[in-house]
C-alpha cells in the first residue's frame, strides 16, 4: 500500500472509483491519490486522488480487530461498519497550510478566499475533529515567478519542492511538519504523463523529508472536469479531500497514521486498492462533494468513524436532504488468510460457482428502492469473476442472491468486489473477497 493518498474518483478528490487519500499509483512513493468515482449511470495518499488503482494493496500493518456493531441500522444482522484505523502516526493538531501559485493561475483569488476560511467551518471539524485535528489556517501564500512546466512527474515534484523549502527560499519560510505545503497546478501543466493527472487521479498528498523532518505536501492540478466537478469546484473539491486526508495521515511514507482499516473490512481496503484514507472511503459517493450551508465553495465529506459505530452514514457532515443511510452487504460465509490477515470470505474454486446472500437495511424509510449492482475494481481488465444477482432493486429488510463464478484464478489466489447501492447520486458500497 502507497503511504500517500490520491484522489482517485475510488486516493485525490473522488477515493479514492473503488480504488482514496486514497487512488491509483501516481509515480509518487507513499500515499494514494483522489481517483475519479465510479459514474452514477455505470449499472472517490501520496495521496493521489482521481484515478482507479493499478495493483491490489497490502494490508495496513496496524489494524483494529474489532470495528464495533453497528446499532440503530433497521436490521439486526448486519457486519459491523469499516472502522480507520491509525497505524500509529501522528495527525495535526494545529494544521496551517501554504498555499503556492504559479504565475497567471486561474483560481488564485478564490482558493486564496477558500483557504482562508475553510479551517473554521463545522465542515472542517466533523470531517478531522475526531482524529485530533484542530481548526486549519493558511499560511502566507507562495506566488511563484518561474513559468510552470508543461510537464512534470511527482518525483520532480517532491525534489523541486524540497529544493525550495531548504531555507535559502525566504518566500517559503522555515519548512514545517505542521504546515501542508499546496502546489496548485494550472491546467497547462500535465502530471505524471497521460494517463496521470486529469486521467487517473485529481490530486494527491506525500511527505519529504527536509533536515530529518517529514513535511507534508498536497499537489492540486486544474483539470477541466473530474468526476461530478468541474473548474473551480473540481479545484477546492479535490483540494479539500486532499487536505483532510493531509491532516490526518499527514507522513503517508514516513510514518502513517489513518491510514488504513479494520481487520473485518480487508475486503473494502482491497478492492479500494489500498486507498483507505479518510477522503477516499468518502470520495465515491458523488454526493459526498457539496457546498456547506453558508459557505461559496465545494468540499468532499470525510469518514466518521464515531458515526460508522453507530450504523450511521459514516460521511460527515451529512446531507440534511439525503435519504436515509441505506446499504447493502454480502454475507462472507468462510474465513481464509488474505493478506496474512484472517478476513471473512467466500471459498470457491475456479471454474465453480457458489451463491450468497446481500443483505439490504437502511436508517429510515427511503422515497423509493434502491438499485443494487455487483462489479470488481475498475483496475481489473479481464473479468475474474461473473456476478450475477436475482434482483437489482430491493428495500430495508430485503435479502437478495448473488451468484459468483470463479472464471480465472486473481494473481494471489483472490479476487475482491463490491456491492454498490444507489438512489440517484447518493450511494453506499460493501466488499467481499472470493479466495481460491
Amino acid at each position: 500500500m502507497r503511504a500517500a493518498s490520491v484522489v482517485v474518483f475510488s486516493s485525490v478528490v473522488v477515493l479514492a472509483s473503488w480504488t482514496a487519500g486514497c487512488g491509483s499509483d501516481s509515480g509518487t512513493s507513499g500515499s494514494p491519490a483522489l481517483a475519479p468515482p465510479e459514474p452514477p449511470a455505470d449499472s472517490g495518499a501520496h495521496v493521489t486522488d482521481g484515478g482507479a488503482p493499478t495493483g491490489d494493496a497490502s494490508a495496513s500493518d496496524a489494524r483494529a480487530s474489532d470495528a464495533g456493531a453497528a446499532s440503530d441500522s433497521g436490521a439486526s444482522d448486519i457486519p459491523a461498519f469499516p472502522q480507520l484505523v491509525s497505524s500509529g502516526g501522528p495527525t495535526l493538531a494545529h494544521p496551517k497550510v501554504v498555499p503556492i501559485f504559479y504565475p497567471g493561475y486561474t483560481w488564485t483569488t478564490q482558493v486564496t478566499d477558500w483557504l482562508t476560511k475553510v479551517g473554521a467551518t463545522p465542515y472542517w471539524s466533523a470531517a478531522t475533529a475526531e482524529y485530533g485535528v484542530g481548526a486549519l489556517v493558511m499560511g502566507t501564500p507562495v506566488h511563484l515567478t518561474e513559468a510552470s512546466p508543461a510537464t512534470i512527474d511527482s518525483q520532480t515534484i517532491s525534489t523541486w519542492l524540497a529544493a525550495k523549502l531548504d531555507g535559502t527560499h525566504p518566500e517559503f519560510g522555515v519548512a514545517d511538519p505542521e504546515t501542508i505545503y499546496a502546489v496548485f497546478f494550472p491546467k497547462t501543466t500535465q502530471i505524471d504523463g497521460a494517463t496521470g493527472s486529469c486521467t487517473s487521479y485529481g490530486g494527491y498528498h506525500e511527505d519529504l523529508s527536509i533536515g530529518g523532518k517529514a513535511i507534508p505536501y498536497a499537489v492540486v492540478p486544474e483539470c477541466p472536469t473530474f468526476g461530478p466537478v468541474a473548474g473551480l469546484d473540481m479545484v477546492t473539491g479535490a483540494g479539500s479531500h486532499e487536505l483532510i486526508e493531509a491532516a490526518t495521515d499527514p507522513y503517508p511514507s514516513s510514518n502513517a497514521a489513518y491510514s488504513g482499516l479494520d481487520d473485518a473490512s480487508l475486503p473494502l481496503e482491497i478492492f479500494l486498492g489500498g486507498n483507505a484514507e479518510n477522503g477516499d472511503l468518502c470520495s465515491l459517493n458523488w454526493d459526498a462533494f457539496f457546498k456547506p450551508t453558508g459557505f461559496d465553495y465545494v468540499v468532499q465529506r470525510g469518514w466518521s468513524n464515531a458515526a460508522a459505530k453507530l450504523g450511521k452514514d459514516p460521511c460527515a457532515p451529512i446531507n440534511p436532504s439525503d435519504e436515509p443511510y441505506f446499504a447493502s452487504a454480502p454475507v462472507m460465509p468462510d474465513t481464509a488468510t488474505v493478506l496474512g490477515t484472517q478476513s471473512k470470505a467466500v471459498k470457491i474454486a475456479v471454474g465453480d460457482t457458489k451463491t450468497i446472500d446481500i443483505k439490504l437495511w437502511s436508517n429510515g424509510p427511503t422515497s423509493k428502492p434502491w438499485t443494487v449492482q455487483v462489479k470488481q475494481p475498475r483496475r481489473v481488465t479481464t473479468p475474474q469473476l461473473e456476478l450475477t444477482l436475482d434482483k437489482t432493486t430491493g428495500q430495508n429488510g430485503d435479502t437478495l442472491k448473488l451468484t459468483i463464478k470463479v472464471l480465472v484464478a486473481g494473481k494471489k489466489n483472490y479476487e475482491s468486489f463490491a456491492v454498490e447501492s444507489n438512489i440517484g447520486n447518493q450511494r453506499a458500497y460493501w466488499a467481499g473477497v472470493v479466495v481460491q
